[in-house]
């Protein structure tokens, strides 16, 4: 373990820890007049410090001090292995017997009470040091308790430390009671002497008593007269005795200091100021006693603690002998002048550092080197403790950190600067800008990054932010000295400098733009230049005069005219419009439009080539102007149309020509509508009539066969009229609530003769008695009707199964009908093609089956329409399933509908012939023979019917009769329409409510409804069976 030595050859070296300046002050001089060399602490933890930098010889420490003590200093000295044969003095006015316990119990070595005698405290120390090397590697034994006044108290078992202890608290009472005993002797001698003087001086002060009162009278008088003048003077006035004590102020004084007279008497000079004033007044006494007088400045303590700037006139006060019996001085406080003096300082040195700072901005050329030497300036001419600048970029990112001053770990402050951490002032300053922000570095910095900057910037650090028009360049922080006064004007300079670096830095950056923009600018020319030379347009340009001044390699190509020959010649315009004045002329109409400010877009001239060609160019203008602003000139955009003109020529040709064809085909459709139907009628109808007559067998094949083929022929037609209304965008649904179990059902029940024909069974399946949604009834009806049929008509053998079922996908519901067949299926990569229009597996002139190869494409269509699909499913000869998807759309009101449907009167076949003699009256009008026939022969037997052949003829007998029912046909040739002779009947009183049906060949989307709208109830399409027609008309007259 390391021991403590006194090195003899060196000066021991001596801690004292007092928290009194006075006492410290006092002990130091003892000890250093004694050769001793002496260090100063303030307190216990001050000590403790000082000791792990260098261990002293000797501690000689107060007791009672602030933040640590001397029994905690001492204890924790002793308990470090280091420490605890350092010896340690401890000095108090303590003087109980539990100070000395508590001595013990810390480890001290001596304790000495206070006052003591200076030459006792040099025996001591002596003593210490000369027995340590007695104690030199003594181990610590365990100590022992003592209890004294209900305390306990752990005493090591140092036994030189007790001895030391006992005598020294011996010697100090045995000091204690020789004082006590001369004392007592001294007041025994004088008590002798008193008796002896009093008799001697009682006669004489009988005579003095007198004389005095007299004296004392005009003593009183004088002195009243020279207080008064004392208080009125504007200073204050302080005597002071031999011993330096105060003895008489005037009332000036006290109230400058907080005290009052009564305080201060008494008190000594050194107690209205600290230790270091207290050094330099017992010099400038000597000075009194030698007789000088002067003018000093001190620094007083106020009764607060506060101090004050004070000029003393002070000089030597003598009795009557010529002996110095103190001072007298003449006081007034110049706190403010002095104030006012350092704040003028630091503005000149402030000034001075501006003015360097303005002369670097006017030379310096390089943005760095600025603000490393605006820092230094600031340092070493402003006389700030330092100074350093962050500069940013438009992103926030880090650009430069310059500082000067004592500044440590710079490359940890750049750093953390380029990661965006900034210190806690920039954050302050970034708050108010245009305000200086200030912190105090020990208060205000303890959790910033930058917090040994801040521990190094004085007494406060001062940022600003660098900005000039709303734009922010960084910061610069200054670190002000402790004299610095902060005011006002102070700040303001300050800001002045900021603004000034701020306007540099701004000027710099005005400068880096126009290199930036002037080098810009000039390849921008070059580009343009590029740009307008290799265009892909005509560019050229013409001054006021006309002259050509530009010409693009695009006009060298349009024209055949290089630029060399056309540059700077006016006969571009004769050259490029040869006919009849017109280059002239628009040399003219240019040079107008020059003078007049204006431009033009989009006009097209037709100019020759040097070759002789003729083009079509399309010119837009603008204006030139020179840097004044004054138009120079213009330039011309020209654009090649000669394709483009010959290409919308032909548009607008082949465009006409298909808006011709799309009238003729709307013209077709319509007409062969009209002229198929109409012969379609007989050959169906008498086909149905042969096939009721009982006549010969042949005759029933042959009808049979008619009317086979016309149905065939009406299917086709049918199928070309849908696909023509899809794809004109003419067939709209008709959606209400049905039971698509009803469809399914008509459907089979509609084929079970063809089915049983082929020797087919034809199933309807499903779990449900009904489904309900809302669709198109006709749509979903011939989406069955011709996926049943083409399952028949391609199975040969087995069964065709229809099933409905439903389905839920992605949280909708659907209705799923399949057409399950056993027939000869269908290859995979037809799956496609079979959907497409007048396409079929088996095409051309060796085709199988018969058909329009529309059938599937119209299905697939109305699904589509209906917001379902169809898909296939199939493997050849083995059968198909034809799938079709329908959303099932509920409607609460469903049922309604449906019994409303029941209400109106559901088409029911007639079964029987109704033979009355009352028979209901009919009136055709038709102007068809065979139609007439037709329906004379359908009708002949339950209704009594008459005809009418045109518009006016069917409005005359309307008038003469009176109908129960109107069959109406709507082209009654000539031009005659049966909507007019409709509408004239509607006239008449009796018919405004007598059902007209329109019984057309017209077929066409939106037909039916303009016959209803025009005042018909009802609508038949030519060709008709004799049930379709019956049922319409019993669904209104019965």
């Amino acid at each position: 373990m390391k021991t403590i030595k006194n090195d003899k050859k060196k000066k021991p070296d001596i801690l004292i820890v007092e928290d009194s300046p006075t006492q410290s002050l006092k002990i130091k001089q003892l000890l250093e007049d004694a050769k001793y060399k002496v260090r100063l602490a303030t307190n216990g933890s001050d000590a403790l410090a000082q000791v792990k930098v260098k261990i002293p010889d000797l501690i000689i420490s107060d007791i009672m001090m602030p933040i640590m003590d001397g029994y905690s200093m001492s204890k924790a000295l002793k308990a470090e292995p280091l420490y605890k044969d350092l010896p340690i003095i401890l000095t108090t006015s303590l003087s109980e017997s539990e100070d000395i316990l508590v001595s013990l119990e810390c480890g001290a070595d001596m304790f000495i009470s206070k006052p003591y005698d200076d030459n006792y405290l040099l025996h001591q120390v002596q003593l210490i040091l000369s027995n340590q090397t007695e104690i030199q590697g003594t181990e610590s034994r365990d100590g022992f308790e003592i209890s004294y006044l209900n305390k306990k108290y752990k005493i090591k078992k140092d036994f030189y430390r007790v001895i030391n202890l006992l005598l020294n608290t011996y010697e100090t009472a045995v000091g204690k009671n020789r004082e006590l005993i001369d004392a007592q002797n001294e007041l025994i001698r004088l008590n002798n002497n008193l008796e002896e003087l009093v008799n001697q001086r009682t006669a004489a002060l009988l005579d003095e008593i007198a004389e005095r009162k007299i004296i004392e009278k005009e003593l009183r008088k004088s002195e009243e007269k020279y207080r008064m003048l004392l208080n009125t003077l504007q200073e204050g006035i302080w005597v002071i005795d031999g011993n330096e004590n105060t003895t008489f102020v005037n009332e000036i004084l006290p109230a400058m200091l907080g005290y009052t007279s009564r305080e201060m008497i008494g008190k000594s000079l050194y107690y209205f100021m600290d230790g270091t004033w207290g050094e330099i007044a017992k010099k400038q006494m000597e000075r009194r006693k030698q007789g000088v007088y002067e003018q000093v400045e001190f620094e007083l303590m106020k009764k607060d603690g506060t101090r004050i700037q004070a000029l003393l006139e002070a000089g030597p006060m003598y009795d009557e002998k010529g002996n110095y019996i103190g001072a007298i001085a003449g006081v007034i406080e110049i706190t403010e002048r002095k104030r006012h003096e350092l704040q003028l300082k630091n503005l000149n040195t402030v000034l001075k550092a501006i003015r360097n700072v303005n002369q670097l901005i006017v030379r310096e050329a390089d943005k760095g080197e600025l603000i490393r030497k605006a820092c230094k300036i600031l340092v070493e001419t402003g006389s700030f403790r330092n100074a350093f600048i962050t500069l940013f970029d438009e992103s926030n990112d880090f650009l430069d950190f310059a500082e000067w001053g004592d500044i440590p770990h710079t490359e940890k402050i750049i750093e953390n600067l380029k990661k965006g951490n900034f210190p806690l002032c920039y954050k302050d300053a970034l708050e108010n800008p245009n305000k200086i922000a200030t912190r105090h570095p020990i208060k205000d910095c303890k959790n910033c990054e930058f917090m040994e900057i801040s521990l190094l910037n004085g007494t406060k650090s001062l940022t600003s932010v660098l900005t000039y028009k709303d734009k922010i360049y960084g910061f610069m922080t200054i670190s002000i000295p402790e004299d610095f006064i902060e005011v006002e004007e102070g700040f303001k300079v300050i800001e002045e400098v900021v603004g000034d670096i701020s306007y540099a830095l701004y000027n710099f950056d005005i400068k880096d733009k126009q290199k930036k923009g002037e080098e810009f600018i000039a390849w921008q020319e070059k580009y343009f230049e590029y740009l307008l030379e290799n265009a892909n347009v005509w560019l050229d340009a013409i001054d006021t005069e006309g002259k050509l001044i530009f010409w693009n390699k695009k006009a060298e190509e349009i024209t055949g005219y290089k630029r060399d020959y056309i540059i700077g010649n006016r006969s571009k315009w004769d050259l490029m419009y040869p006919d009849n004045g017109k280059g002239k002329e628009l040399l003219e109409y240019c040079k107008n439009l020059i003078k007049e400010n204006q431009t033009i877009k989009d006009v097209e001239t037709e100019i020759t080539t040097a070759t002789g060609e003729k083009r079509m160019i399309s010119w837009s203008s603008n204006l030139i102007y020179d840097e004044q602003g004054k138009v120079k000139g213009s330039m011309f955009v020209g654009e090649d149309v000669t394709e483009r003109k010959k290409a919308e020529k032909e548009i607008i040709t082949a465009k006409e020509r298909a808006e011709e064809m799309n009238r003729l085909k709307s013209s077709f459709l319509a007409n062969m509508s009209h002229e198929l139907r109409t012969p379609m009628n007989g050959i169906l109808g008498f086909s149905e009539i042969l096939k009721a007559e009982d006549q010969l067998d042949s005759i029933r094949e042959i009808a049979l066969v008619i009317n086979k083929s016309g149905k065939r022929l009406m299917n086709t037609l049918n199928s070309i009229l849908s696909l023509s209304r899809m794809e004109a965008g003419e067939l709209k649904s008709d959606e209400h609530v049905l039971n698509v179990l009803e469809l399914a059902n008509n459907s089979v029940e509609l084929f079970k003769v063809e089915a049983k024909k082929k020797s087919l069974e034809l199933i309807l399946e499903s779990k449900y008695d009904a489904i309900y949604l809302r669709t198109d009834e006709r749509m979903v009806s011939d989406i069955i009707n011709n996926l049943v049929n083409n399952a028949i008509k391609f199975t040969h053998h087995g069964s065709i199964t229809v099933r409905v079922e439903t389905e839920d996908i992605d949280l909708q519901k659907y209705v799923v009908i399949d057409i399950i067949d056993t027939g000869i299926g269908i290859e995979e990569k037809y799956f496609d093609t079979i959907f497409d229009e007048f396409r079929q597996v088996s095409e051309g002139l060796s085709r199988s089956f018969e058909g329009t190869g529309l059938g599937l494409t119209i299905c697939k269509r109305y699904a589509e329409m209906l917001g379902g699909s169809i898909s296939l499913k199939s493997r050849l000869n083995e059968g198909s399933t034809f799938t079709l998807k329908i959303p099932l759309v509920y409607n609460k009101d469903y049922e309604l509908q449906v019994s409303r449907k029941v209400e109106e009167g559901l088409p029911v076949t007639i079964q029987q012939e109704v033979e009355s003699d009352n028979k209901p009256k009919i009136l055709y009008v038709e102007d068809d023979d065979i139609s007439i026939v037709l329906i004379e022969k359908l009708l002949k037997h339950r209704y009594e019917l008459d005809y009418a052949s045109n518009a006016a003829q069917a409005v005359k007998i309307a008038k003469e009769n009176q109908y129960k029912l109107i069959l109406m046909d709507i082209n009654l040739g000539k031009g005659e329409s049966g909507m007019d002779a409709t509408r004239e009947i509607r006239k008449l009183d009796y018919y405004k409510n007598v059902p007209i049906i329109a019984v057309t060949a017209f077929a066409m989307y939106g037909d039916k409804e303009e016959f209803i709208n025009g005042g018909c109830y009802d609508y038949l399409s030519k060709p008709f069976d004799n049930e379709s027609l019956i049922n319409l008309i019993e669904k209104y007259i019965g």
